[in-house]
């Protein structure tokens, strides 16, 4: 059986987004502004919180 930071290692590749697309697609990363201020949260491919 694994352990969760084996699972979480061999998944850490999978759940990168580019920072580029955030603009691309006009995604904020949480309550984060362009120009850096505001809060950051989680967006993966699994889920956006």
């Amino acid at each position: 059986m694994k352990t969760l930071k084996e699972i979480y290692q061999a998944n850490e590749e999978l759940n990168y987004i580019d920072s580029s697309l955030y603009s691309r697609y006009r995604v904020k990363a949480g309550l984060r502004n362009d120009n850096g201020t505001g809060v950051k949260v989680g967006l993966t491919k699994i889920c956006d919180v």
